[in-house]
């Protein structure tokens, strides 16, 4: 009977050591969404007027603007879910976005993305997909 208890107790605890390092574990990276982030937390859709798109890549330079209410509603989605993780130095140049958010009462916002790393007030983050 002791043996028994002995082997569901040692099974219990590896089971929560797994649990824990898929799910805490010091290999996961702490995640933010840009909706979370204090520079962006208050921008609601209902104030958005339209976001412009701005690519630079290797083939040049192009600009969009977004206004339809739908494509709107779904790019706004895209941008405000993005998770970024830990600091980086890493840059590129010949591939990044800007999304310039202008806002119903005359002001903008600016998300930066290079490659696969978002720059937050001059710092660049790791993007988690």
């Amino acid at each position: 009977m002791k043996k028994k208890i002995i082997i569901i107790s040692a099974f219990l605890v590896i089971i929560f050591f797994i649990i824990y390092n898929l799910t805490e574990g010091p290999n996961n990276i702490k995640a933010t969404y840009i909706k979370d982030n204090k520079e962006y937390k208050d921008i609601k859709l209902s104030d958005v007027q339209n976001i412009r798109i701005n690519t630079y890549t290797e083939g040049g330079f192009n600009s969009k603007i977004v206004s339809d209410n739908d494509e709107l509603k779904k790019l706004y989605n895209d941008i405000f879910n993005i998770k970024y993780g830990e600091e980086t130095d890493m840059a590129c140049e010949d591939n990044s976005t800007t999304y310039v958010i202008y806002l119903k009462d005359g002001s903008s916002k600016s998300i930066n993305i290079e490659c696969d790393w978002i720059i937050i007030n001059k710092k660049r983050y790791m993007i988690v997909k």
